[in-house]
């Protein structure tokens, strides 16, 4: 028997992936685990008759289990660390960084944020920090899945009480495309499909909108981490003065 045949007979089995197997992909927390993952968002704004305006933003997030929880999740100390900004071909000040306190499942939903000496209470929503800790791991089904199965993806994130921020809801789906084995390790490639609506203001609804969100992820089934993962979003909201579009793509890889 060849090797590469052998090597996709044994990926088929291990991971489910041929005829009527099925895959379990699910987040792992390891005591102690530290992950880095290097993070890139490139965003253009287009308003109405005006000139269009960019932000390119790079940073560093590490990532350290500091617990087991019941049920498979983890409790998480994560750090934001920004690097480069360049706001309309510009360098501008990125900011200091972040510490965050997370309690994370094992299909990847943050169930708690905690206060942190730079994140206080009631702060995640108006940072906007919400959604990126939503879209920083791609959601994952609870039951086992065969190739080309789809579960829930929906996104929701609201604007805290005290106002600020955003409202996002949007709905949609996941998909496991196809298993890849990869210097001896296997991967699952996934996609999310997602559309709906956004709300802004700083006391109330000044802008609404409705928004599409597109990302392809890679998976490894054997560490239980996500390796690689590309979100393109399309937003469009009409303000008093007019409608703006938003165009954003963010990307995450996983550090050596």
């Amino acid at each position: 028997m060849k090797p590469a045949v052998a090597a996709l007979m044994l990926l088929c089995l291990a991971a489910g992936g041929c005829g009527g197997g099925t895959a379990s992909l699910r987040y792992a927390y390891p005591q102690g685990q530290v992950t880095t993952y290097r993070w890139t968002v490139d965003a253009t704004t287009t308003p109405s008759g005006a000139p269009g305006r960019s932000l390119h933003l790079e940073a560093v997030v590490r990532e350290r289990v500091v617990g087991r929880l019941g049920g498979g999740g983890g409790r998480l100390e994560a750090v934001l660390e920004p690097g480069e900004a360049v706001q309309d071909g510009r360098h501008v000040n990125p900011g200091p960084a972040l510490t965050l306190d997370l309690d994370v499942g094992p299909d990847g939903h943050v169930t708690r944020v905690g206060a942190t000496s730079s994140v206080p209470a009631g702060a995640v929503g108006s940072l906007g920090l919400d959604r990126l800790l939503a879209e920083s791991r791609p959601p994952l089904p609870a039951r086992g899945v065969r190739l080309r199965d789809r579960w829930n993806a929906d996104l929701a994130a609201f604007a805290p009480a005290s106002g600020g921020g955003s409202t996002i809801d949007l709905v949609g789906t996941a998909r496991l495309e196809r298993f890849v084995l990869r210097d001896g390790r296997r991967i699952a490639a996934l996609t999310i499909e997602r559309r709906g609506r956004v709300a802004t203001g700083s006391d109330g609804p000044d802008a609404t909108g409705t928004a599409t969100d597109s990302t392809t992820a890679e998976f490894d089934l054997d560490r239980g981490l996500v390796i690689d993962a590309t979100s393109k979003a399309l937003t469009n909201v009409t303000f008093a003065s007019g409608p703006v579009q938003v165009a954003l793509t963010a990307r995450m890889t996983l550090g050596g």
